[in-house]
Parts: structure tokens; sequence; C-alpha cells
């Protein structure tokens, strides 16, 4: 692009090649505009570009190969690529274009600390991104075998407005990453935690605390996706908060979990899952998926927790159901379980259709429920089809039922 201006002397147009001389001083016709004219393109970019948030800031490198910081709104116009060895630390906001991605190579580090990474308002024009353009894509971890591998740190820290949040690549490869959050925001994403690989020998704990996923009316999300889904993972969470969905649920009932998890190893404890979702589903297709979850609260969900086929030896310990829409607990063709000093109640206001515990086709082995409240039901316990064996069956002991219409229901 050239720009031709006029000399304020003589009036004459100028070749962008040439120079003018001005007083004592000399400008390239290309470099150079009068305040005047810099004023009217800032006015017009303004106008044609959703106002002054694009001026005063700062334009990223996109390649990261040492230590940098971004302290100041930052917009970003293509994707951020971390290397092996280099740091990126987020202390102030960045602004991804549609479909954007952070990458980060193996030995690479993110460090979300006190900042926010969010969508920008730079689109894709060319198209040539892969992902949805209603969202940046989200922070890629190229997961490893070696020594080496991706690292993400949230210390106080936000991600909102994309479509995988944290994510492997699509090819479903083996290896290691670790994820650590610490008083985080999901805000607004189709997925918050989307790591989906092969079987791993060696496998870091993701280890999550006091961090809210949350929807609040962000228009693209016309329904509530599940925001963490892992496979071949160790995931821990401790006093989080899954909720405000606006109670928008998938038409498949199986892509609207807050935690979905496959051969995995889940721990939940201390954390709420509310607002008409389904909460934690568990499923197994060649490793072993193991789960515990105590002293959480599920708190007007269509359905609690449900786990399926292989799941077994599971706890589900000192936990709150309230209001269950559906159920409280559903368990299909697991074994070897304890239930044991749970509360499911529907209080007022509730479902009149409100169930505590499906227990449908148990495997052989120690199955227990034991110490339970069932208060105000529906059905206080279903039993479907054949669950264990004549001498190791399902197992109730001591439990409380209070004003439920049915305390037993043996279909």
């Amino acid at each position: 692009i050239y720009f031709y201006c006029k000399d304020s002397c003589n009036n004459q147009l100028q070749d962008p090649d040439q120079s003018i001389i001005m007083g004592e001083r000399k400008y390239e016709c290309t470099d150079h505009f009068t305040v005047g004219q810099a004023n009217r393109m800032k006015k017009s970019i303004m106008d044609n570009t959703g106002g002054a948030s694009n001026f005063g800031i700062v334009l990223k490198n996109d390649t990261i190969t040492g230590n940098d910081t971004i302290r100041v709104p930052t917009h970003i116009t293509k994707d951020i690529l971390i290397q092996s060895g280099g740091r990126l630390v987020v202390l102030d906001t960045v602004y991804m274009p549609t479909r954007g991605r952070i990458i980060i190579e193996p030995g690479g580090i993110l460090s979300i600390s006190g900042g926010k990474i969010t969508r920008g308002t730079l689109g894709d024009p060319c198209g040539e991104r892969t992902g949805d353009s209603r969202f940046w894509r989200g922070i890629e971890m190229q997961i490893s075998t070696s020594g080496q591998y991706p690292k993400v740190y949230i210390n106080n820290g936000t991600v909102e407005f994309s479509e995988l949040g944290i994510h492997n690549p699509s090819n479903r490869s083996a290896g290691n990453a670790h994820i650590s959050i610490n008083y985080g925001i999901f805000r607004n994403n189709m997925h918050s935690i989307h790591l989906l690989r092969a079987a791993s020998s060696n496998t870091e704990d993701i280890r999550i605390n006091k961090t809210r996923f949350y929807h609040d009316g962000f228009s693209y999300l016309d329904h509530y996706t599940t925001q963490i889904k892992i496979d071949n993972s160790k995931v821990y969470l401790d006093s989080c908060l899954f909720d405000n969905p606006n109670n928008r649920t998938h038409p498949n009932r199986d892509s609207s979990y807050c935690i979905s998890v496959m051969n995995s190893t889940l721990g939940v404890q201390r954390t709420t899952f509310e607002d008409s979702l389904y909460g934690i589903q568990t499923n197994k297709f060649l490793s072993t998926t193991t789960l515990a979850v105590s002293t959480s609260k599920f708190d007007k969900m269509i359905i609690g927790i449900n786990t399926n086929d292989g799941t077994n030896e599971y706890s589900i310990t000192k936990n709150t159901f309230v209001n269950s829409y559906q159920y409280g607990l559903v368990s299909k063709h697991c074994k070897g379980y304890i239930i044991n000093k749970n509360h499911f109640k529907k209080i007022s206001g509730g479902s009149s259709n409100s169930k505590g515990i499906l227990m449908s086709e148990s495997g052989e082995g120690s199955n227990v429920i034991q110490l339970d409240t069932f208060s105000g039901l529906l059905y206080g316990n279903v039993s479907e089809g054949i669950n264990g064996s004549e001498i190791d069956g399902l197992q109730y002991f001591c439990n409380t039922h209070n004003f439920n219409t049915t305390d037993f229901y043996l279909k």
C-alpha cells in the first residue's frame, strides 16, 4: 500500500520514494502522517472495529523461546507457540483471534497468574484454522512420552470463550502433560478441559482446586456441553463449583455432564454441582476406571452421578443429593462399590419424580449401601435386574428412610 501526500509548501503530489523537507527535518512520505491524518484514521478504525479497545495495546510475537511476560492488555493476531524451554506468564488480559491457539511444545510452560485469556475481536478472514469461528480454539498441549512434556499452571487466572479449553491434539496419541489449577475461572467455554489420549505408563496427576466452571448466557452456547472430558488420566478436584448453565442441556445426555471420564482415575471432594445438569459420568473401554466422591453436593441435578460398566470398587461417601430431577446416583454393571453415609433428599420445591439410587445389574462382589439417609423421595432405592450372585449380592445395611413414597422398588 502506498500513501501519497501533498507538500504543504508547493502543494505538489510527491512520489512515496521521494523525501519532503520540512524545516530542519526530513520525512519519508510513507512513514509520516500529520496529527489530523492520524486522528481521522484512528476514528475510522474505531468506528469499524468496535471502539477504542484496540488502541493502547501490544501485538505479541507469536513464538516464545525464552521467558516472556504479558503485563498489559495484549491482542494476538495468530497462534502463539511456546517452544521447548520457553515460558509465557500471563498477568493481564490476552485477546485471542477466532480459532486461535496457544500451542505448548514438550518442555514449554504456560502460566496464567491473575491474568485472563479470552476471545478478541480479530476474526479469521481466510478461514485457514481448524475449529469453530465463534470461539478461540484453546490451549493445545503437545503431549509427549519423553522426559519433557508441556505444562500449564493457573493461579487465580481465567480462561473463557474457548472451544476446547486445555486440550491435546485430536490424534489421540499417548503422552504426558502437567496441569495444575488453583483458584481458576472457566467461563463460557464449550469445553474447559478436553484431554483425550491413548494409554500411557507415565501419567501426571491433573490437580484442580477452588475453581469455578460456569456459563452466564453467552449466546453461542445454546446448550451445555461437558466441561471436563478426559481419557487415560488421573484427575483430582477439591472445592470446585459447576453451576449456572441457564438450565440448558444438550439433546444428547452423554454430552452434557459436568465431568465425564473414561479409563481414568477420578477423585472429587468438597465440590458443588448445581442447576439442572448431569453431574459425573464414568465409563470404561480398555483400562480401569476408578471413582471416589466425598463431601460434595449435587443440587437440582437431573442425575448426580452415573457409573457405567467397568467402574468397579468405587466409593461414594458423605455426599448430599438434593432435589434430583431423576436420580441422585445411577450405577449400571458395576461391582465392589460402597455407598456410605450419603443423604438423598427432596425438599420444598423439588421434583415429585425425585429418586435416590438406581442399581442395575451389579456384578459379583461386596456391593454395599450402608448408613445412608433417604428423605421425601418418590423411590428411595430402585433395584433393577440381577444384582450380584446368591452369595455376594447387593447389600443394604443400617439405612434410614424418612417419608418416601416407596423405600424400596424391586424391578
